[in-house]
């Protein structure tokens, strides 16, 4: 479970958050939508501990893994040893999840042999090869066509359901909040605040 208190987030004498609350059980997903520009990057960098200068607190329990925008593979390094290297996963778990994730044999393979599509299947492994308690996705499918985003939102829904982490899915994309997430809200305005869109959560602000 993740939980945040957050009172406001400030850069110098401006103010970008407004009071935020939000909670997400495990096996759960909540979408955040937003614009550029909004506060979607700040407020995930508070909830992922990433920046502890705001005022308010975050209670996350267990592991957390995320998966960023981009891929984040480092180019010297074999997909095997990419996983291992930040999850320390053993080499029979790492090829039981490339093979989940549709890139089997593939722990050999240089990140320049990879499509963007597979990078990120890629960056997927490596978030559930050590199952994670908390999941965090900074808007995964950017810059992928529509059918290679439908492929990944499918076996993303298939990883978190058999995981059941507690999950924050940034995105930009209402179509891809829709398909993914069990709860949808929005940052809006400026201070930016947390706006429900799905009605369930009576901590925020109701469209």
């Amino acid at each position: 479970m993740i939980r945040a208190e957050i009172q406001s987030k400030c850069f110098g004498a401006k103010q970008v958050l407004d009071p935020i609350t939000l909670e997400v059980a495990r096996g759960e997903v909540l979408a955040i939508e937003g614009s550029s520009g909004v506060g979607k990057s700040t407020l995930l960098r508070i909830l992922a501990s990433l920046d502890d200068d705001f005022d308010g607190r975050v209670e996350a329990t267990g592991r957390m893994s995320m998966v960023f925008q981009e891929p984040r593979l480092m180019p010297w390094r074999n997909v095997g040893d990419n996983i291992r290297l930040t999850t320390r996963a053993t080499a029979g778990a790492i090829g039981q999840m490339l093979t989940r994730v549709g890139l089997a044999g593939h722990e050999n393979t240089y990140p320049r042999a990879l499509s963007l599509g597979q990078a990120r299947r890629v960056a997927l492994a490596r978030a559930f090869v050590v199952p994670p308690n908390i999941l965090i996705l900074d808007e995964p499918f950017t810059s992928l066509d529509p059918d290679r985003v439908a492929d990944l939102l499918v076996l993303t829904r298939e990883l978190i359901d058999s995981h059941r982490p507690a999950t924050i899915f940034v995105t930009h994309s209402r179509h891809e909040a829709r398909q993914l997430a069990d709860r949808r809200a929005e940052l809006t305005g400026q201070p930016a605040r947390l706006v429900s869109k799905t009605g369930d959560m009576p901590q925020m602000q109701t469209a």
